[in-house]
C-alpha cells in the first residue's frame, strides 16, 4: 500500500503542476484577447470617410504651411504642439531640432494626421483635413533618421506598389543625388538588397 500511495502522490503533484501551467497559459491568452477587444472598440480615424481625393500628382511643389497647429494624442491629454505657425517652401531643406520630448516626432505625426491636429495644415494649397486620409498618406512620404530597407530589388524599395516608370525612379534618385551610386551597382534599379540594406 505504501508504494501505491507514493505513486498516487507523485502523480497528484505532476497533475497539479500541469494544472497550474495551463491556468497561467489561459491567463496569458485572455490578456491577448482583452488587448484585441480593446482595439476593436477604438473609433475609426475620421478622415477615411472623406470622399475628396487629392489632386493628381499632388504634392507637386511640396510647400507646407502650418497655421495655429496644436496637437494632443488623446482627448484631455497634454498639448504636444502648441499653436505652431511655420511656412516651408517646396524643395527647401530644413532641420527640426530639439531635446527629447520637444515635439519633433509630433510635427511629423501632425503631417501624417496621426491624430488630426487642430489648426490648418496646408500642402501645396490643399488643406489636408479636407481630403481622404488614406490617399493623403499615400501621397506624403516621411523618411526618418533610421530608414528601413527591405530585402528585394532597389526598384521595389523605391516603388513598393509598382506605380512609377523607371524615368520617375531615376528622377527621384537624381533629386537626392544618388544617381551615380545606383549607376555603379550591378543591375542598377534591379540590384538586390539584403534586409536592412546590409549590403
Amino acid at each position: 500500500f505504501a508504494g501505491l500511495g507514493l505513486v498516487y502522490i507523485i502523480q497528484t503533484v505532476c497533475m497539479a503542476q500541469f494544472a497550474v501551467k495551463r491556468v497561467s497559459e489561459v491567463e496569458n491568452f485572455m490578456t491577448s484577447v482583452e488587448r484585441v477587444m480593446t482595439y476593436t472598440k477604438l473609433d475609426s480615424e475620421p478622415g477615411y470617410n472623406v470622399e475628396r481625393l487629392p489632386p493628381e500628382r499632388w504634392p507637386r511643389e511640396g510647400t507646407i504651411s502650418l497655421q495655429d497647429v496644436s496637437l494632443t494624442y488623446y482627448p484631455g491629454g497634454p498639448q504636444v504642439l502648441k499653436k505652431i505657425n511655420v511656412n516651408i517652401k517646396g524643395g527647401a531643406k530644413i532641420g527640426v531640432a530639439g531635446r527629447t520630448g520637444a515635439g519633433k516626432s509630433s510635427f511629423v505625426a501632425a503631417l501624417m494626421r496621426m491624430p488630426d491636429a487642430d489648426g490648418e495644415i496646408i500642402v501645396d494649397d490643399v488643406r489636408i483635413k479636407e481630403i481622404n486620409l488614406q490617399d493623403a498618406r499615400r501621397c506624403i512620404s516621411i523618411l526618418g533618421q533610421s530608414p528601413v530597407l527591405f530585402s528585394g530589388s532597389l526598384r521595389k524599395n523605391l516603388d513598393l506598389m509598382a506605380q512609377f516608370q523607371d524615368a520617375d525612379l531615376w528622377r527621384a534618385l537624381e533629386d537626392v543625388q544618388l544617381t551615380q551610386l545606383v549607376e555603379r551597382l550591378e543591375g542598377q534599379l534591379d540590384h538586390e538588397l539584403l534586409e536592412h540594406g546590409a549590403n
